[in-house]
């Protein structure tokens, strides 16, 4: 596969589809407030930023954003979240693989 075209993914494309996830996230999530949603997407998103290859970023972003959301769910119901051990480590190994593509 070529690397330009890895790269080639317009900011405008981009925002568009992290602003879907945070529409997929909030129906998803609805006991949650939106800014808590937003707020998720944006921590998830921040994380890619500077990577060269933005092809899969509103896949990882969204992966990452629910399960934050998850966790924060979980506690707000007051119940234990089994993705809490994984949360960051998949945050952070998202980031890893958009690097390393």
């Amino acid at each position: 596969m070529n690397a330009d075209v890895n790269t080639d993914v317009n900011t405008d494309e981009e925002s568009r589809a992290v602003a879907k996830v945070v529409d997929r996230l909030a129906e998803r999530f609805p006991n949650l407030p939106r800014a808590s949603v937003e707020r998720a997407v944006r921590e998830a998103h921040d994380a890619f930023s500077g990577r060269p290859v933005r092809v899969y970023v509103p896949v990882l972003v969204e992966r990452g954003a629910k399960l934050r959301l998850r966790d924060e769910q979980a506690a707000a119901s007051g119940s234990a979240s089994p993705s809490s051990a994984t949360a960051g480590s998949a945050t952070a190994g998202s980031a890893t693989a958009g690097s390393a593509a």
